[in-house]
């Protein structure tokens, strides 16, 4: 049986099972983040994170855009000479160490008066770390507006709990972090920094943190970068104003249900019944566990560290591909299965401590636990996609904030042995959603165990492995546009609707917009006033990539927008897309190939460039 007269001097009673723990959680981070990073040069989505790539690599050539992510990773693309492999392992990593900060901060703060060293405490938080990287359970591991969003939002998270009224050193810098995430946020999405705004002043009047100078020293910080982040980008606060206004313009014009109406929604989720199985079976073992390891007797703290190698061993026959990798969770919203470490914490906090303990919990650590609940959702606030689907990926959140109740319910437990379980569990609910986005990557139709074509995309050594029908398809794309004399850093016009990707990987000059985004009932009026933005001697040295039986294609009367038309053009190269490829305008892969056209202008440049100026 459990006893609450435990005292933390009786860790060293066990320190061989105490050490066996933290080496489960040492490996299984290890192995987990190794994984990642070595499958990082593995798949590519030619829609949106060919859209990603595409704004990174040349975020100036745009005048209007809502997120300003391509600007804040551009610097990482130019030192990286633009290796998309690279630029993906510095992502994770980035975001993966950034939840380590927080959740070591964190920890460090919930536990203060506990009997932990700080290597112990770097261990079990690099476990809870782990869950950052649900951020990538769709395989989309390129930089992009999500990426950026969740870093702001854990250097935001860091930064309120540094941050005191009284003014010191380490208060000072939290301050700052606050500061730093806000204008992060900014830059990723306007929608999630406004909805972050609006909770963080909640939860400084709530916690009793607010004071003005403190407040102002973030503001100041937030406003001083955007203001030179505007001076860098547009040269001037008034235009950078006006690529926003534009870029907000745009979206509305679209018609992909961003408008303000549709913001504030209360979406519902589903789980499939494999992950309903998953998640009781991880709530029900983890319970079972920090029984185990908290209890008195030698025998079951011995089983409970058996039973606490079941996440480690999941992880390892994972990485080495031992496992059955079916793909184990079915539809609806797999991220969820996060929800399993707060459920399980909750229940076995209040199984511990039946005394009310949680009643005598301060306001300020209430305030503190219900800004980690609702982070999440100001992450995915702005999305026209669910909520709670999006969400997710911010699961970190729902994790640690939970802790607020379960730090004094087991105050008198040895706190070692009552985290590494949780720890434990959410890694291994982290490699299964991992494993779930390795079998199932967003718009690619074949597990990225299966790729086997190697193939040069974008810059120096940037070597991808794509299954055979995605390289060969490149292949064909890119040879066709060398044979018809294509050059690199050529306008091109991609009125297809969804191939980012592949005008990326020909190098040439995306016109307009990063990603010309057919399929939604404003796509033609966006276009339209897109490439009424780019000047004529761009438009009329342009090509085009057309798809004359693509359900995304935009219309060809988008060309008399600046005095052209389709007969203007000639086809000087085709060729034929991978089957499985997205096509449906509900962004499903198709079950057989199109056809692509690369077309090359017949007038002149400077006849082209006139009926441009005439029809404007």
């Amino acid at each position: 049986m459990l006893d609450p007269k435990l005292d933390n001097s009786d860790l060293n009673k066990h320190l061989l099972s105490d050490t066996v723990l933290l080496g489960y959680a040492v490996i299984s981070t290890l192995m987990l983040l190794g994984w990642l990073l070595w499958y990082s040069r593995y798949g590519l989505d030619l829609t949106d994170e060919g859209y990603y790539l595409v704004w990174i690599s040349d975020p100036f050539a745009y005048s209007t855009s809502v997120s300003q992510f391509g600007f804040i990773y551009h610097p990482f693309y130019k030192f990286l000479e633009g290796n998309i492999a690279a630029l993906r392992q510095a992502n994770v990593c980035i975001t993966f160490v950034l939840g380590w900060y927080l959740s070591y901060v964190y920890l460090n703060k919930l536990f203060a008066d506990r009997l932990l060293n700080n290597w112990q405490l770097l261990v079990i938080s690099s476990g809870f770390a782990t869950a950052s990287l649900v951020e990538f359970d769709t395989w989309l591991l390129t930089p992009s507006y999500n990426s950026l969003a969740l870093q702001a939002l854990l250097i935001v998270a860091a930064g309120l709990l540094l941050a005191e009224k009284k003014p010191t050193r380490t208060s000072g810098s939290g301050w700052m972090l606050i500061g730093i995430g806000g204008w992060l946020a900014f830059m990723a999405k306007p929608s999630t920094a406004g909805a972050l705004t609006l909770f963080v002043l909640a939860y400084l009047l709530a916690a009793k943190k607010f004071h003005v100078r403190s407040v102002l020293i973030s503001v100041a910080t937030a406003v001083g970068l955007l203001v030179v982040s505007a001076l860098l980008i547009d040269g001037s606060i008034n235009a950078f104003i006006a690529r926003l206004k534009g870029g907000l313009e745009m979206m509305l014009l679209l018609g992909g249900d961003h408008s303000h109406s549709k913001l504030l929604r209360l979406d519902s989720f589903s789980f499939s019944g494999r992950a309903r199985v998953i998640l009781l079976l991880v709530t029900s073992s983890v319970l079972f566990t920090a029984y185990l390891l908290n209890s008195t007797s030698g025998w079951r703290i011995k089983l409970g560290t058996v039973l606490s190698s079941g996440p480690c061993l999941l992880i390892v026959l994972s990485v080495t591909g031992i496992v059955d990798r079916t793909p184990w969770l079915g539809g609806g919203h797999p991220g969820l299965l996060l929800l399993s470490i707060p459920i399980s914490a909750v229940l076995f906090a209040g199984y511990v401590n039946r005394s009310g303990v949680f009643t005598r919990i301060p306001a300020s650590k209430w305030a503190l636990a219900f800004l980690l609940l609702v982070l999440p959702h100001v992450y995915a606030f702005g999305t026209n996609n669910n909520y709670w689907g999006v969400g997710s990926s911010a699961g970190i959140f729902w994790i640690l904030s939970v802790f607020v109740l379960f730090a004094p319910a087991t105050k008198k437990f040895p706190l070692l042995r009552v985290l590494v379980p949780f720890a434990l569990s959410t890694q291994a609910v982290t490699v299964v959603l991992i494993l779930h986005a390795m079998e199932s990557p967003y718009r690619q139709p074949h597990p990225l165990r299966q790729n086997n074509y190697r193939i040069e995309i974008g810059g120096h050594s940037s070597t991808l492995i794509l299954s055979e029908e995605y390289g060969r398809f490149i292949t064909s794309a890119t040879k066709s546009a060398e044979n018809a004399r294509f050059k690199a850093r050529t306008p091109l016009i991609d009125l297809s609707g969804q191939s980012p990707g592949i005008l990326y990987t020909l190098g040439a000059k995306s016109i307009g917009l990063p990603w010309l985004l057919g399929g939604y009932p404003g796509s033609e009026l966006m276009a339209i006033d897109a490439l009424a933005k780019v000047p004529c001697a761009d438009l009329a040295a342009s090509w085009l990539l057309v798809e004359p039986m693509g359900a995304r294609k935009l219309p060809d009367e988008v060309l008399y927008s600046f005095g052209a038309k389709l007969q203007d053009y000639k086809v000087v190269g085709e060729w034929k897309m991978a089957v499985g490829v997205v096509g449906a305008v509900a962004g499903q892969p198709t079950k057989y190939s199109r056809l692509q056209q690369l077309l090359k202008p017949l007038r002149s440049q400077s006849v082209a460039y006139n009926a441009c100026q005439n029809y404007r």
